[in-house]
């Protein structure tokens, strides 16, 4: 298997400042998501901001429509119900290793 790697680009500052505050605000949001934070979650989001949430994937309509930071509190508070895998209890199938392990031997 043969990579190509990328070559670099030189990008303005402005540019470069926004993505790395995109990447910032990513991080952010998963490190509270991480850790169950739903506030922590909600503070990244602006006190006016409009939320879609698509639960059908046929379909293009939102499911629900949410308006305001602090509507968002159901929806972060929910998320308290799923399972979290910890990174040593990573769970990978017989068929994603050998794939891993031909992947390396290349």
């Amino acid at each position: 298997m043969t990579t190509t790697r990328a070559t670099p680009t030189t990008i303005p500052a402005e540019e470069a400042a926004d993505r790395l505050a995109i990447r910032e605000l990513f991080d952010a949001y998963a490190h509270c998501a991480d850790r169950r934070d739903a506030k922590g979650q909600m503070a990244l989001f602006t006190p006016d901001t409009r939320f879609l949430v698509y639960m059908d994937s046929r379909s293009e309509q939102p499911t629900q429509e949410l308006h305001g930071r602090e509507s968002l509190a159901p929806v972060f508070d929910n998320l308290n119900t799923y399972q979290v895998l910890r990174p040593n209890k990573l769970l990978v199938t017989k068929s994603a290793l050998e794939k891993l392990e031909a992947r390396l031997k290349d």
